[in-house]
């Protein structure tokens, strides 16, 4: 998991998330990895590690940290609870909840607004506010 979720932070392009339902342990991580993430109102989302006696790789916590703060990214890992998507845009784990019928259209008029920017400076962007993360 480790290696794919670095694998999308480091690709030259920018990575949209679109959680349409649950995006739980592996899938929460692949989305903490995305530069965006639009959740459909009806989304949970959540690492349930915890109850199942696994850890996740140090990397990934990371992300979820710089995502939502240390304080949350503990709740998050310890309870293994999963949050309703408007919790998850309250704390940070998701950058836009939209209604369910509106995902696909909004994610993609997003991307379409993304591309239509000038591509060196959106890629500046994402390199300057991705730094590396410490490898486990």
């Amino acid at each position: 998991m480790a290696e794919a979720t670095r694998a999308i932070q480091d690709i030259e392009k920018i990575v949209i998330a679109m959680i349409n339902g649950y995006a739980i342990g592996g899938g929460c991580e692949i989305a903490t990895a995305c530069d965006l993430r639009v959740a459909s109102e009806k989304a949970l989302i959540g690492i349930t590690a915890a109850r199942i006696g696994i850890c996740i790789s140090l990397e990934n916590i990371k992300r979820l940290m710089d995502l939502v703060g240390a304080s949350r990214a503990k709740d998050i890992l310890f309870t293994g609870r999963l949050l309703p998507a408007r919790e998850a845009l309250s704390i940070g784990l998701v950058d836009y909840v939209v209604p369910h019928a509106d995902l696909e259209a909004f994610t993609m008029d997003l991307a379409a607004r993304i591309a239509s920017n000038a591509p060196l400076s959106v890629l500046g962007a994402k390199k300057i506010h991705s730094p590396p993360l410490p490898q486990s």
